[in-house]
């Protein structure tokens, strides 16, 4: 008899973990980290020790405990496994099916085995792979793994290494899906379609059991560039006449106004006449994010000044899906000080204070400097992560510069206090103005920071139109806080 159960994503704001059973064939939908447990026992910069985190993180419940199903021990990487003192089983998962890049769904693939089998699209791959390659993050080995704890007898004399780098580098088995293409995983047949949210290649999934049919929507919206993938979504699903749709809920609560293209507006009338430095920040991988401020950029005749980080990603891309390429005129590309700090002096070996995957875009052609953006402040928007704002002494931003947060505003304790620790920052730089701590869209809400942001998820209203639109037998909401919304205030067909 086929079954669904969430180990992760239910009544909690993301950390999908959910497992579909039909016929002998077990796969998850989704294997990522609930943010908010995860910050009840860590903080950073702490976390895991390597050598215990599949026994801490499954204690705590970040992921499923080895005991919750029969053979969960097939489902974890074996390096790990023996490390606690378990040996591995025979594989007891089918696959792992990720909706799209987004760590909430997709961090705990690196705890997997290698020879999991996992579908993605090419888009989450290469996200995955971006972060990877770039992130310090102590388990981000998402398209690679490499083994832990193993050893080799040394060469030239008695005794045992330790293996590292490519000797120790397996590539995992990921199975590229190519929407609206379908792919069967044992006795399981899965629909994959593209769907608008903040980070592209993201999916929904219609998904074939021997009880009915099952729609999952993966994260998804109705505001951005790709709203006619959320709509064709829609209308597939509604016309398979679906017994369950498994619906995600994670912002229902809030108003949503505005779509991405009001970001260029709302954004370019902001700082249209600033004469001084336009900072910003946003989130990281919303390549669609990137877009609009690379518009802004081009309407205010500045650069938008990226870090190496999402050169590395726009790279990758190359220009797919009209995302900007760095070679764009309105692009610059900012590398920083680091370290020794002996970039553009007359010391040797300068690189070396750069990982290596840093090293090619110090002759970026269109490298930018803090030089630079010291002497024209006027033709640059600079994203500066909160990790860089000491970058602010050397910069020293004129009077007429102005900071635009293009990302959520603080919902936790933890980030209120980054807020008030940012605030200082900006107020000591000129960057804030009386006034002006407010929703650029226009709404009357008060921030601390002046703010223009969409999200990647649904509003109220969009979530009764997903509903309505495809009309399940069935509705089961995910990464929702108050189930209670739906039961007393959702008006279904």
């Amino acid at each position: 008899r086929p079954r669904i159960t969430f180990y992760g994503g239910a009544r909690q704001l993301g950390g999908n973990q959910i497992l579909v059973e039909d016929q002998g064939t077990r796969v998850f939908l989704d294997f990522g980290s609930n943010f908010d447990r995860m910050g009840r026992y860590y903080s950073f910069p702490f976390s895991p020790k390597k050598f215990n985190a599949l026994k801490e993180l499954t204690v705590l419940g970040i992921y499923p405990d080895f005991d919750a199903y029969p053979g969960f021990d097939g489902l974890y990487r074996p390096d790990y496994l023996r490390r606690i003192g378990r040996e591995p089983a025979a594989k007891s998962i089918d696959g792992v099916v990720f909706s799209h890049a987004h760590l909430d769904h997709a961090a705990g693939l690196h705890f997997l085995r290698p020879d999991m089998d996992v579908y993605m699209d090419r888009y989450t791959k290469m996200l995955l792979y971006s972060m990877q390659e770039t992130s310090n993050a102590p388990f981000n080995e998402f398209i690679d793994f490499t083994y832990a704890f193993e050893q080799a007898p040394k060469l030239r004399e008695d005794g045992y290494t330790w293996l590292q780098g490519d000797v120790a580098t397996v590539s995992r088995k990921i199975n590229i899906i190519r929407p609206p293409e379908p792919f069967n995983i044992g006795n399981i047949k899965f629909e994959p379609f593209y769907v608008d949210h903040s980070l592209p290649g993201s999916c929904a999934f219609i998904i074939h059991t021997s009880a009915g049919i099952v729609a999952y929507t993966g994260d998804i919206r109705l505001r951005g560039r790709r709203k006619s993938d959320t709509e064709n979504f829609i209308r597939e699903a509604a016309a398979r006449k679906p017994d369950y749709l498994l619906c995600e809920g994670s912002l229902i609560r809030k108003t949503h106004p505005g779509v991405e293209d009001d970001v260029v507006t709302h954004i370019a009338d902001f700082v249209q006449d600033r004469t001084g430095l336009v900072v910003i920040i946003y989130p990281p991988r919303d390549l669609d994010r990137v877009t609009s401020l690379y518009k802004v950029a081009k309407q205010t005749g500045r650069k938008l000044v990226v870090d190496a980080r999402q050169t590395f990603l726009l790279d990758l891309f190359d220009g797919e899906l009209g995302y900007p390429k760095t070679t764009h005129k309105h692009i610059g590309v900012y590398m920083p000080r680091k370290n020794k700090g002996i970039l553009d002096t007359e010391y040797p070996n300068q690189e070396r204070d750069y990982q290596k995957w840093e090293r090619a875009y110090i002759e970026h052609p269109n490298r930018v400097t803090t030089e630079d953006m010291k002497r024209n402040p006027n033709l640059y928007i600079l994203c500066l992560s909160s990790s860089r704002v000491g970058d602010l002494v050397d910069i020293d931003p004129p009077e007429g510069s102005v900071y635009v947060r293009s990302h959520p505003e603080p919902y936790t304790e933890e980030m209120e206090i980054d807020e008030k620790i940012l605030i200082n920052w900006l107020e000591k730089f000129r960057l804030l103005r009386q006034g002006e701590q407010k929703d650029l869209f226009d709404t009357g809400a008060e921030y601390n920071i002046p703010q223009a942001h969409i999200t990647g998820h649904m509003s109220f209203d969009d979530t009764r139109y997903l509903i309505n639109g495809i009309c399940p037998r069935f509705l089961c909401q995910y990464t929702l806080f108050i189930p209670k919304i739906f039961i007393t205030c959702l008006a279904v067909k």
